[in-house]
């Protein structure tokens, strides 16, 4: 990726940094995965604390693709350490909430950077998708790590 479009990116997650929140917030408080982090589960008495949001934020700095970072949740869902615990909210995992909340931040941060780039190559995409994920779980895991005091 060229300096004029790592500083395009960086420029608009700052000016965008507000809608990454807002998207979390939606997450914890509209899909309950608030409620299961503060309070766990009837179901499930496993449910992910900060170490395992800790894992998935180094993941996605590890992650050579956001399909990586995926696959990461994926598997940590099949673990059955808590990630699969279902939100009555959403009816959905933890980690499928996640998905979905990483995708639906994707959809909206990534044409911005498209509309305001004079070309983006394969490459280019694949490095502005994690980037925006990298940004994503960083504030996700402050979040969780306000919601799961004392953790």
């Amino acid at each position: 990726m060229d300096d004029k479009l790592r500083l395009l990116v960086e420029t608009v997650l700052k000016k965008k940094t507000n809608e990454i929140l807002k998207q979390i917030d939606y997450l914890m408080d509209e899909k309950g995965v608030g409620d299961i982090l503060k309070n766990g589960s009837r179901n499930n008495k496993r449910i992910p604390r900060t170490t395992q949001f800790t894992m998935l934020m180094n993941a996605a700095t590890e992650a050579s693709c956001v399909e990586e970072l995926l696959l990461f949740l994926a598997y940590q869902q099949s673990r059955k350490n808590g990630w699969e615990t279902r939100c009555e909210r959403s009816n959905k995992s933890i980690a499928e909430n996640i998905v979905d909340s990483l995708e639906e931040i994707q959809i909206n941060l990534y044409p911005k950077i498209e509309k305001g780039a004079e070309y983006i190559n394969e490459d280019d995409e694949r490095i502005i998708k994690l980037e925006i994920a990298r940004k994503y779980t960083g504030y996700l895991y402050w979040k969780v790590s306000t919601v799961c005091k004392g953790d």
